[in-house]
């Protein structure tokens, strides 16, 4: 148990009179096994081979799963997982906005099927078509006649790819929106041919889309056709601080970096108030730039002592630096906003608390709205005689339209019919 490879090869540099490396600092080696169908990118190398630390990072990017803990982030990973184990072996269409995890769900739900160990193949639409157009140029009429001939090579690589694919694959097709009208048609005929042959012969076929694409899902029922959808970053602000570090921590692997980065409270605020329209994607790309930052001010700042294992703060400067509005200013309206959670951080930990989120709601508000509901239903009802009436029609309604461009989410928050409504769902 003492003479692991990488505790030999330290040691031997220790007699050659070298400074032995720590272990995450040395080139490390791993010993991968080829799978019976390896991704479509060849992430996987030779079946014994030697692969360095980089090797096995690029092995680790070709597939990545969601994170985050929200309900939605919870319902989209069951989604996906519901669709890769489908015993009917129904055709998937993943939708999701550009920049979201499309593809990467596209190769789980294949990888994670019965058939993950059967012939598959995989094709870009949209770069294909793109390969199709190249030499469309000079006079409108031969620009058009181009663009006709991309679209029937298209047209016939798709049926190619029916007719040529091993039966009881898997075809993933990614961006089938990008495809022309007729190649949707022709789509669409290939999935209902495949749809009346027996499970164990029809070719799977998994499918990406960044908008709805009826021509496709023509005629298609949830019998013969799931329907997955990602939502965009935007409506999971509850799971960015976990996407981000998951970027942190993949950036550290394909660096091999030891150092830890970690985010200031401003920083996880102003990611989390950005709108993200690139989703995904942009959030890697903004992150690789504070992380390219951080470290070229580390190499500039040399001549200070600082300890090596100390994390890196990443600060909403960092990650918008000279922005002089709210966030980095990529938000739109935020520019005359003012966040009471950054003024008065006390009523930020009163907002996450349990006694705000739930006792509150449980025990004061959905007490007090019966209440006044009875009171409404059974009491006299001239506002002279009933309080009821009074605080209803007099303080509550006009309260709420006065305070609502103010504390408009806060009210949400104690909002009388969604408590009902959530002991309604939990009961």
């Amino acid at each position: 148990r003492n003479r692991s490879p990488l505790r030999t090869r330290t040691r031997a540099r220790a007699r050659a009179g070298d400074a032995p490396l720590r272990p995450r600092q040395m080139q490390r080696t791993v010993t991968m096994r080829k799978p019976a169908c390896a991704p479509p990118q060849g992430g996987f190398v030779r079946a014994g081979a030697r692969a360095t630390a980089s090797d096995f990072a690029q092995h680790v990017r070709t597939m990545r799963g969601e994170c985050g803990r929200s309900r939605y982030a919870k319902s989209l990973r069951e989604a996906r997982r519901q669709a890769a184990r489908d015993v009917l072996q129904r055709h998937v269409l993943i939708v999701g906005e550009p920049g979201t995890m499309k593809t990467d769900a596209m190769k789980l739900v294949h990888f994670g099927s019965s058939r993950r160990r059967d012939s598959m193949r995989m094709l870009d639409c949209g770069r294909m078509l793109k390969l199709r157009e190249i030499g469309a140029g000079g006079t409108a009429k031969a620009a058009l006649e181009a663009l006709i001939d991309a679209e029937t090579r298209v047209m016939d690589d798709i049926q190619e790819a029916f007719e040529s694919h091993e039966h009881g694959g898997s075809l993933l097709l990614r961006d089938v929106d990008l495809l022309p009208e007729s190649a949707q048609q022709v789509l669409n005929d290939a999935l209902r041919g495949e749809s009346l042959r027996p499970v164990s012969e029809r070719i799977r076929v998994v499918m990406t889309s960044s908008c709805a694409v009826p021509l496709v899902a023509n005629d298609f029922d949830d019998i013969s056709l799931t329907t997955v959808r990602i939502p965009p970053l935007r409506v999971r602000r509850a799971d960015i601080e976990d996407e981000a570090h998951f970027f942190l921590r993949q950036m550290a692997v394909e660096q091999d970096n030891p150092r830890k980065f970690v985010f200031s409270g401003d920083g996880v605020r102003a990611l989390q108030a950005h709108d993200w329209p690139g989703n995904e994607e942009e959030l890697e790309v903004v992150l690789r730039r504070a992380v390219v930052q951080m470290n070229a001010h580390q190499s500039r700042e040399r001549t200070l002592v600082e300890s090596k294992d100390s994390p890196l703060v990443i600060s909403r400067e960092v990650l918008w630096p000279g922005s002089k509005l709210a966030y980095g200013g990529h938000r739109s309206g935020t520019g005359y906003r003012l966040n009471l959670f950054s003024v008065l951080p006390w009523m930020q930990s009163l907002m996450r608390s349990s006694l705000w989120n739930g006792q509150l709601q449980s025990n004061f508000v959905v007490p007090v709205f019966v209440l006044l509901n009875l009171g409404l239903i059974y009491g006299p009802q001239s506002r002279d005689a009933n309080v009821f009436l009074n605080v209803f029609w007099c303080w509550w309604w006009p309260g709420i339209l006065i305070t609502y461009p103010l504390v408009g989410r806060m009210w949400c928050a104690v909002c009388p019919f969604m408590s009902v409504g959530r002991l309604h769902n939990a009961s």
